[in-house]
């Protein structure tokens, strides 16, 4: 098999190397011939798979030949430069190879690629493997390639070597280094001081699927976006991206709005660092009331970054440059009137709420510190619950509760399951922090013993299950806290 897979390949390049006389019609012959190579790498991919191939052939250098020979005759010949005096017409019919012979040549490299990283064989020598991949990828950044009219021929490949690469080099065991004219350039982040140069290699290449998921490449398809997303993994989790590069990427990815993206590369960088780069664009995006869609999109990605991250610094830097902003899309959302589909709104209910208990959770932590310390962090906790439980009452109001509290919002918005959830975060602050929950409760009776009343009913029915229907305010009996204590 592996002699009819190099005689077909050198036929093949005998049929390449003839003379271009326009027009390039390919013959008869040379279709055959790329059906016979799809049928050879068909029985190879299954050789590979059942684990058939004899050990000696990747020591002797047969493998990287078939490789060096897929590279040059298919792979990298659609990226090679145009020709000259040609028509377009007749260029594309030199370019021109048949889809399954492409995406067979493809599935065997692939295959290649997971035999390596399967058998960790430091006798399997990839260079060849590793240059054709890397070719391909200093074809896309070197922008010969217009994404948005990519022939499907080309995706395939560039999705391929994509997934490749991120198996290959990020997974450490690749083998021999080698050169690439990834190495000259890079588009942006930094990788200057880098001695190691697959080191130098990674950043480059995340650097290149930051671009791509960008849009400074063109639009991409789905099937191209899921390759970058797993070449940018790939990077964050196996590699040795620098710090700077990730910031950079982190800035950028929440520039544009790309709310998975800046979560996937910002929750692998250290301490606040990947939070403070983005900021700005995170403030902006919670704040603008124009684009709800976004908003909730930022929303549920910091959510999703704090609970991985749990990291005290980075709640408390989260809640006091963006805390008041996810409390002000709470209340205009949930306890005012407004047209947002309901779906919207439960979903920035629970986001929201989910961030306020994450921060509640942090400030339970007590101090280490002596008893002025720990008097202050009463205190901030108290404030907080103040300011949340001011919240909780408007949408309390609006929405009501079942049998206990009528909603005063228009009964096409209004949602009793969004007073529900707001009801079960004050009974979880209360039983959670019942000394600074009574002290929150005095404020709010200073401010509008109204407001108490509607905390305390909110409370009192969550406890009880909505069993006992009141009709006046009147009749309500006073909460007693003790029984939400802890039992020490």
């Amino acid at each position: 098999l592996l002699v009819e897979l190099l005689t077909s390949l050198a036929e093949l390049k005998r049929f390449e190397s003839m003379p271009i006389i326009p027009p390039l019609t390919p013959t008869s012959s040379q279709w055959c011939l790329q059906e016979t190579l799809t049928t050879y790498l068909q029985g190879m991919c299954a050789v590979l798979k059942a684990g058939a191939l004899p050990a000696d052939v990747f020591y002797s250098g047969e493998i990287n030949s078939i490789v060096q020979s897929l590279s040059s005759n298919i792979l990298l010949r659609p990226f090679e430069n145009k020709l000259d005096h040609v028509s377009e017409k007749a260029q594309k019919e030199h370019e021109s190879l048949n889809d399954s012979l492409v995406f067979q040549t493809c599935a065997f490299l692939e295959d290649l690629v997971d035999l390596k990283i399967e058998t960790n064989d430091l006798g399997f020598d990839t260079t060849s493997l590793s240059n054709c991949i890397l070719k391909v990828l200093t074809a896309v950044q070197s922008r010969s390639i217009e994404f948005n009219y990519i022939s499907l021929g080309k995706e395939r490949i560039i999705v391929s070597c994509m997934q490749s690469a991120a198996k290959l080099f990020f997974s450490h065991i690749h083998g021999a280094a080698v050169d690439s004219e990834l190495d000259k350039s890079s588009t942006n982040g930094s990788h200057d001081g880098m001695e190691d140069p697959m080191e130098k290699k990674e950043a480059i290449i995340f650097n290149l699927s930051v671009d791509i998921l960008c849009g400074k490449y063109g639009v991409i398809s789905s099937l191209m976006e899921e390759a970058v997303l797993k070449l940018l993994r790939a990077g964050v989790i196996h590699g040795h991206v620098g710090e700077k590069n990730k910031q950079f990427a982190s800035h950028v990815f929440s520039s544009l709005c790309l709310w998975n993206e800046w979560l996937l590369v910002s929750s692998s960088i250290g301490e606040t660092l990947g939070l403070m780069a983005s900021m700005e664009h995170l403030q902006n995006a919670l704040k603008d009331s124009n684009d709800i869609s976004n908003q909730i999109e930022a929303l549920t990605a910091l959510r999703k970054f704090l609970q991985e991250k749990n990291s005290t610094d980075e709640l408390n830097l989260a809640m006091n440059q963006v805390g008041g902003s996810i409390l002000v899309l709470l209340k205009t959302s949930c306890g005012k009137p407004n047209e947002i589909p309901i779906e919207l709104r439960r979903r920035i209910s629970a986001e929201s709420i989910h961030v306020i208990v994450l921060v509640f959770q942090c400030l339970l932590v007590p101090d280490n510190g002596d008893g002025n310390s720990i008097q202050s962090s009463v205190q901030r906790l108290s404030d907080f619950l103040y300011v949340c439980a001011i919240v909780f009452v408007d949408v309390l109001t609006y929405n009501g509760l079942p049998s206990v509290l009528p909603p005063l919002g228009d009964s096409r918005y209004a949602d009793i399951s969004l007073g529900r959830l707001c009801a079960q975060t004050l009974v979880h602050f209360a039983r959670g922090a019942p000394g600074p929950f009574r002290v929150c409760l005095d404020r709010i009776t200073s401010a509008s013993f109204e407001h108490r009343t509607i905390v305390e009913t909110a409370v009192r029915a969550e406890l009880s299950g909505y069993t006992a229907a009141t009709s006046g305010k009147s009749s309500l009996p006073c909460l007693s806290l003790h029984k939400l204590y802890r039992v020490s």
